[in-house]
This record gives structure tokens, C-alpha cells and sequence, in this order.
């Protein structure tokens, strides 16, 4: 029974913040070298763009470890009283009693790459065909509007959260039975 329960609560990295962290990383390793280079290889024409460089240097920097830590952090998981969405700035608390349903669908299926915009299509284009647990909610655990500030707009549906994870199958499987464990241990303590 306890090892059953240390599955339930295995974290499920989200890919969507991954991505976004992966696409970033490499041209901030690229102002990176850059900037280091102009600083080391210190030509007397360049001596004016020196503070310049320092400063690209530290902002690459300071951005690459941002993008290790948000690709770190992002996960979701399952927890005694509800879902446990874990973004890089903010905590999103879903109660087993606010799920409806689980579902699996692909992201390309529920976010269509012809409706996207043209900016967004090179960062999504690896993720369209993966699959997604769509999980339904009676409402949402915070207001819309919050909730938009600190996730992807394609984490979100009208009344559903869209989670893009590596094992999809497996979240959706502890989401449902942490869902049965939890409707069991209400009805036992009510009975009681």
C-alpha cells in the first residue's frame, strides 16, 4: 500500500515549459559566447563595447539558469486533497472534487496549427502530434484571468486543463485512482 502511494505522487514534468525552455536556452548560449568572446579577445576599437558585453554576458547568463530552473519546476502531480500543478512562479491547487473527467487528446487536435499564430508554430511544431491529459473540471480552481497570467494560454481550456506530459498514460491512470481513493475516504469518513 505504501509503495502504491509513492507512485500517486510521482511528478510529471510539463513539456510545454520544457520546450519553451529549450527554445530560449540556445540563443542565450549564443549572446553568451558571443559577448564572452568580444571580452576576451579585448581589441582596443572594440573598448566601447565593453560594459555592453558585461552587461549581455550577465543577462545570458542570468537567463540560462532561469531557463534550467523553469524547465526544473514545471511538473504536475497528485497529492492527498487534489491535483498539484507546479509552474515555474506559481502553484495551482485542482480539488479531486472539482474533476469531472480525464481524457487523453492531442495537442495538435485540441490547438489546431492553422488557428495558431505564426510565431508560435516553429516552438509548438515538435509538441503537435504528442498526446495530452485533458483533465475536465466542474470550474476552474481560480479565476480565468489569473489562472492566463501564470500559464500557456494551451494549458487551458474553456472548463479543462490541458497537461502535456511525457507519460500520459501513466498521469491519467494516477489522477483516476487518486480521484477513486479520495471518493472512498470521503464516503468512509462520512459513514463513520
Amino acid at each position: 500500500m505504501r509503495e502504491r502511494g509513492r507512485q500517486v505522487r510521482r511528478a510529471h514534468p510539463l513539456l510545454l515549459y520544457r520546450r519553451l525552455a529549450a527554445y530560449y536556452r540556445v540563443p542565450c548560449l549564443w549572446l553568451l559566447v558571443l559577448s564572452l568572446g568580444l571580452l576576451v579577445w579585448n581589441h582596443p576599437s572594440l573598448s566601447a563595447l565593453r560594459l555592453p558585453a558585461v552587461i549581455a554576458a550577465l543577462l545570458s547568463s542570468i537567463l540560462i539558469l532561469l531557463t534550467l530552473a523553469m524547465s526544473r519546476l514545471a511538473y504536475v502531480r497528485c497529492v492527498e486533497e487534489g491535483l498539484l500543478v507546479r509552474l515555474p512562479l506559481r502553484r495551482v491547487h485542482v480539488p479531486y472534487d472539482s474533476i469531472v473527467q480525464t481524457r487523453t487528446s492531442s495537442l495538435g487536435l485540441l490547438f489546431p496549427p492553422s488557428k495558431q499564430p505564426f510565431t508560435s508554430r516553429a516552438f509548438l511544431g515538435p509538441l503537435w502530434r504528442l498526446q495530452t491529459v485533458v483533465v475536465e473540471l466542474e470550474r476552474l480552481p481560480q479565476p480565468r484571468r489569473r489562472l492566463r497570467l501564470w500559464m500557456d494560454s494551451r494549458m487551458l481550456l474553456k472548463s479543462a486543463l490541458v497537461l502535456l506530459v511525457q507519460d500520459h498514460r501513466d498521469l491519467r491512470n494516477q489522477i483516476d485512482e487518486a480521484m477513486i481513493r479520495w471518493r472512498l475516504s470521503l464516503r468512509e469518513s462520512q459513514e463513520a
